[in-house]
């Protein structure tokens, strides 16, 4: 119901009783209208507060979420570093494991090995390290002569046969 065409159409004439009803209804009703959008909007807001609150405990579940994500992948990294590491000795620690084989023995000395290959001592010597980190041979005695006696452990003699 439109009041301002209902005001022009009583402009200038008595009110009687009737168009009293008519135009008190007609506020009334605006009134009911105009409550109802107030309690709409504060309902709004409200609901508004309760978003922005969800939304900021979400952020900061999701924070902590992707930092224990990257706390994860960090462990699992580390865990299968020595997997990987195992799974793929370097060329020249190879070639140590391969002089094993070839002489068909189980220990030699560090100085019958570096005589044996056709690298550097440093590179050897970083072999050497390499395996006993990968705790595929281990050392023993030493001699002045030949230097470090090391010999394939069980873990490292597997590696032998599974890899020549």
């Amino acid at each position: 119901m439109d009041i301002t065409s209902i005001l022009q159409g009583i402009k200038g004439k008595v009110l009687d009783a009737a168009h009293f009803d008519l135009l008190k209804h007609a506020y009334e009703l605006q009134e009911q209208n105009i409550n109802q959008l107030k309690s709409n909007n504060e309902a709004i807001k409200e609901s508004n507060l309760l978003i922005q609150e969800k939304n900021k405990r979400i952020s900061g579940e999701k924070a902590a979420l992707e930092s224990r994500i990257q706390e994860l992948e960090e462990a699992l990294a580390k865990a299968q570093a020595p997997e990987t590491a195992l799974n793929e000795p370097s060329s020249v620690a190879l070639a140590v494991l391969g002089k094993f084989k070839e002489r068909d023995v189980t220990d030699m000395y560090q100085h019958q090995i570096a005589h044996l290959l056709p690298h550097t001592n440093i590179e050897v010597e970083s072999a050497l390290d390499e395996l006993s980190e990968l705790e595929l041979i281990s050392f023993g005695s030493v001699s002045y002569e030949n230097g470090v006696n090391y010999y394939l452990t069980g873990k490292g003699k597997k590696f032998l046969l599974a890899q020549f």
